[in-house]
């Protein structure tokens, strides 16, 4: 009986740390599409994130 609960311990926390990875990943992953369809940063074919000055030059106008 002992052996089934060791069993199930490790099964239910292996599955708990794959959803937690899992969210994260998906969760990283929408907040970038997010910043980018807002046009707070722009990401080009590498993958590699940059802030748009554009958007801070749009930002300083609504300021004045």
């Amino acid at each position: 009986m002992l052996e089934y609960l060791l069993i199930f311990s490790v099964c239910i926390i292996g599955v708990g740390y794959s959803s937690y990875r899992i969210g994260i990943r998906e969760g990283s992953e929408n907040m970038l599409e997010m910043l980018e369809n807002t046009d707070i940063i722009k990401m080009d074919f590498n993958g590699n994130v940059v802030p748009n000055p554009d958007f801070y030059k749009a930002d300083e106008k609504t300021k004045i």
